[in-house]
C-alpha cells in the first residue's frame, strides 16, 4: 500500500522538530525513504505461552536508501498529537 503523502508529512515534521539528522546506524546515510502506515502483530500471552492475537500496532517505517536498514515508529501518538489531541 502507498503512503499518503500526508502522512509522510505528519512523521517528517514530527521528526524535524528534534533538530537531528538520523544517520543510518549501518552505513551512515541520511537519505530515508518513508512506507506506511504498516501494521505490525501484537502477540500476547496466554498461559505462559505467545500467541498471535488479533491486535496489531500501525507503525510508520523509515527505509534506508542506500542499504535498506529499517526503523520504526509507533504511529498512532505521532498522528493523535499532528491532529492536536
Amino acid at each position: 500500500m502507498a503512503t499518503d503523502p500526508k502522512d509522510s508529512i505528519v512523521l517528517r515534521e514530527h521528526l524535524n522538530k528534534f533538530q537531528r539528522q538520523i544517520g543510518c546506524p549501518v552505513c551512515g546515510s541520511g537519505d530515508w525513504g518513508v512506507h506506511g502506515p504498516v501494521a505490525i502483530p501484537i502477540l500476547d500471552r496466554e498461559d505462559g505461552q505467545l500467541s498471535l492475537g488479533m491486535q496489531a500496532m500501525p507503525i510508520m517505517v523509515l527505509r534506508c536508501k542506500v542499504c535498506s536498514f529499517l526503523r520504526q515508529f509507533a504511529w498512532e501518538p505521532i498522528r493523535d498529537k499532528a491532529k492536536g489531541g
